[in-house]
């Protein structure tokens, strides 16, 4: 076989790029410094306990799914195979819960191996470190009494629908939302300040039933968002396009003022 840029008598080996990820803190709007476990997407049927690494933490639960490498650059990659076919499925999570996890399917607008690249948008989680001065909401949600998975959570300024701020609701029915320096008029943020709330979540809830891997798959029901590289793309990596299926209830809106205390909490009722 013939090379295609060296001379004959060396050994060529090349790997082409077929998708690359960097994921973003939208509250810091930078990429992500400390690692986050990028996989590809599918059924993540235990490994046997013979096969396991002895060397990984006690405390993750390993599976088969294919770890996508990070570079020092903070950023992932999928490589060009033979086998890689689209859409590229991306299950990214956060195993220190500073970011709730989100499910992508990537269609990409041209050829597969034109090495592209996307930034998805990680929202905070339970132990996200919370900036200093930060002004926002820990809210939780119930439906029929019990905690909801995976909401959206976006807070509009109320006396223009201006907004200000989103958060994503984790497998416990609790999200984190920092608002934003435009909820305020002018350069500074003027306490006491009153946003309206808005909590998001599917119209249908999920049955464990649909789902054959529900009983070995923690994010059996976190929503697959699907993105194709291009604007609408791009609003779904950034996190602003709700899931397919999410609406909002009556007793899920609701104005909160905040004050100089930094983070209020609230309990919202989807039922």
């Amino acid at each position: 076989m013939m090379n295609e840029f060296l001379p004959a008598h060396y050994v060529e080996s090349i790997q082409r790029l077929a998708l690359g990820i960097e994921c973003t803190d939208p509250l810091i709007r930078s990429r992500i410094g400390w690692p986050v476990r990028v996989t590809r997407d599918g059924s993540p049927f235990p490994i046997p306990s013979w096969k396991r690494d002895p060397d990984a933490s006690r405390w993750e639960v390993p599976t088969v799914l294919e770890v996508l490498p990070r570079s020092d650059s903070c950023r992932h990659a999928v490589l060009l195979k033979s086998t890689t076919a689209e859409p590229i499925g991306l299950r990214i999570v956060d195993r220190s819960q500073r970011f709730v996890p989100r499910r992508l399917s990537i269609r990409l607008d041209e050829p597969i191996g034109g090495g592209r690249r996307v930034r998805p948008a990680l929202f905070p989680g339970a132990a996200y470190p919370i900036p200093p001065g930060a002004v926002g909401v820990r809210g939780r949600i119930l439906r029929n009494g019990e905690p909801m998975r995976w909401a959206r959570a976006e807070a509009r300024r109320t006396t223009d629908d201006v907004l200000v701020g989103r958060g994503f609701g984790d497998e416990h029915g609790e999200f984190v939302l920092v608002l934003e320096a435009e909820a305020g008029r002018g350069a500074d943020l003027i306490l006491p300040l009153t946003v309206t709330v808005i909590v998001f979540g599917p119209d249908v809830e999920a049955d464990p039933d649909d789902f054959p891997d529900a009983a070995i798959d923690p994010l059996w029901d976190l929503p697959v968002e699907e993105a194709v590289i291009g604007p609408i793309g791009e609003e779904v990596l950034a996190g602003e396009r709700l899931p397919a299926g999410y609406v909002s209830r009556p007793g899920s809106t609701r104005d909160v003022e905040f004050s100089w205390h930094g983070f209020v909490r609230e309990e919202f009722d989807f039922s």
